[in-house]
């Protein structure tokens, strides 16, 4: 598919590259930090970002928490016990 085609397409579902692709990124992040053990500095360089802060930052936007607390919580039980 030509770059064109792509874009017309995106903005035909009033999308754009960039949400797609900080999409894809926000749920990539989540999957590592429940199903791994993977550190947030090794998610980060496996999600392009070169400063780890840049991917924390990034993920405060998306979840409104940090990655830290994110995968704290997520540990957590439903009875409210870790």
């Amino acid at each position: 598919m030509s770059g064109r085609t792509l874009k017309r397409k995106l903005l035909e579902e009033d999308c754009t590259f960039t949400e797609l692709a900080q999409e894809n990124k926000r749920l990539l992040a989540v999957l590592l930090l429940t199903g791994t053990s993977t550190s947030c500095q090794e998610i980060a360089y496996q999600l392009g970002y070169s400063i780890p802060s840049s991917f924390t930052h990034a993920f405060e936007q998306w979840t409104g928490i940090s990655p830290r607390e994110f995968r704290r919580r997520m540990r957590v039980s439903p009875g409210g016990e870790e």
